[in-house]
């Protein structure tokens, strides 16, 4: 493995909303904390299966991310930018 480009097991999305742009969404519920930094939206690699996955630091995942199991991280950050992309956020940057 490349130890230089796996930093941590986990990376921080920082999220924001899309100027004049409304947040849409599919449930009514849309977490206001993750524009805030008091809540935030973690991508966690289990050395055991080799995969990534998602979770909230507080709360539950919407489930479009639930039981979500990624090989790749790049295709995990993909799936995330485009759910978001769709609801009026977007992925500001990823935090290591």
């Amino acid at each position: 493995m490349f130890p230089d480009k796996m930093r941590t097991n986990e990376r921080k999305f920082v999220l924001e909303r899309v100027e004049g742009d409304k947040v849409r969404r599919n449930d009514g519920t849309v977490d206001n904390t993750l524009f805030t930094g008091d809540n935030n939206l973690i991508a966690v690699f289990d050395p055991e299966t080799n995969m990534w996955g998602l979770r909230y630091e507080k709360g539950t995942l919407p489930g479009a991310f639930k039981d979500q199991r990624f090989t790749q991280f790049a295709k995990l950050v993909a799936y995330v930018k485009n759910y978001y992309a769709k609801r009026g956020i977007e992925v500001k940057e990823i935090v290591d």
